[in-house]
């Protein structure tokens, strides 16, 4: 609880949280992060985000714009094929309409773009996901 100032003169508005802050997200950042090695293993989607490898919390591809930051796939990504090397994803949408899906908006547009520009793009794979390159212990495995 927070005590309000001893200055009445002062107009502040007290809410009292009994929350924790969680602290801010690092920006995002393209390719490589500073002192996290490839191999390192996270234990749950919260280390991710502080950590500045996959910074959004449900789904798997992190964009913004005309850039993806990161792809996180697991055993909830339909349709997804993991060859060690190449990747291949359904991308967003995969299940709604068609016009969401479509590669001329949004994440999708960003990865054809990344594609295209030859963008570095983080991969991190989840222990659930069907493939001979998922992690076989721990969560999720920064590639």
């Amino acid at each position: 609880s927070v005590d309000p100032p001893e200055d009445p003169s002062i107009d502040h508005r007290w809410i009292h949280i009994n929350a924790f802050i969680p602290p801010p997200k690092p920006q995002p950042t393209i390719g490589k992060i500073s002192g996290i090695p490839k191999g390192t293993i996270f234990t749950n989607r919260s280390h991710l985000t502080e950590s500045g490898v996959h910074m959004v919390w449900q789904q798997g591809i992190h964009s913004c714009g005309s850039q993806v930051y990161s792809i996180l796939v697991d055993q909830y990504n339909i349709n997804t094929r993991d060859q060690g090397h190449t990747l291949w994803i359904m991308g967003r949408g995969g299940r709604n309409p068609p016009r969401s899906h479509s590669v001329e908006v949004g994440t999708n547009k960003a990865l054809c773009q990344s594609a295209y520009t030859d963008a570095p793009i983080r991969l991190i794979r989840g222990a659930g996901l069907d493939s001979p390159y998922a992690p076989k212990s721990g969560k999720y495995r920064y590639d």
